[in-house]
């Protein structure tokens, strides 16, 4: 078995996707491995799939380079997983960044009543299920949902700040 670089192709929606975990602690665990190569054109996806990402990588590179290599979107997710690495390429033309948490839903209840349809929803506690299209968002599940949406992005701008080496005067910029 020869010196080589390892390729990985980070393409779509991220996920949790243990599979590709597991690919990443072979190739660090393989003497023969030099470094690893991420090929990133993805628009985001799960907070848990980009982190699980990150951390992977980060602790790949504690023993061996990783490089990314945006292709032409590397966006939420994307750029998150692309932090992770010690070096990043991009084209000009690469549309990247969009640091920040998505949730989103729909509220149903009026079409449904104009539908004759009625709901009933047994839950064991006022936030439970919530948010869900088929009840109005009380005021105490936005903003708790809200926090959960901020702490997610609080994480996210951490390792933005930390990863790119922005000071905390700067850090109304991220």
């Amino acid at each position: 078995d020869s010196d080589h670089i390892a390729v990985l192709n980070i393409e779509g929606v991220i996920k949790n996707d243990r599979s590709r975990i597991e690919l990443i602690k072979a190739a660090r665990d393989r003497k023969n491995t030099r470094a690893l190569v991420l090929h990133i054109n993805s628009p985001g996806g799960t907070v848990v799939g980009g982190e699980i990402l990150y951390h992977a990588l980060r602790k790949f590179s504690k023993s061996k380079p990783v490089v990314a290599v945006m292709g032409d979107l590397a966006t939420s997710a994307g750029y998150m997983v692309a932090i992770a690495t010690d070096r990043i390429f991009a084209q000009n033309g690469t549309i990247t960044g969009s640091i920040g948490v998505l949730l989103q839903t729909a509220e149903i209840t009026t079409l449904l009543k104009n539908l004759g349809i009625r709901v009933e929803m047994l839950k064991s506690s006022e936030l439970k299920g919530s948010p869900s299209p088929l009840e109005r968002l009380s005021p105490e599940s936005r903003a708790s949902t809200q926090e959960l949406v901020t702490d997610m992005y609080n994480m996210f701008k951490s390792m933005v700040l930390e990863r790119r080496n922005i000071g905390p005067n700067n850090a109304k910029y991220v």
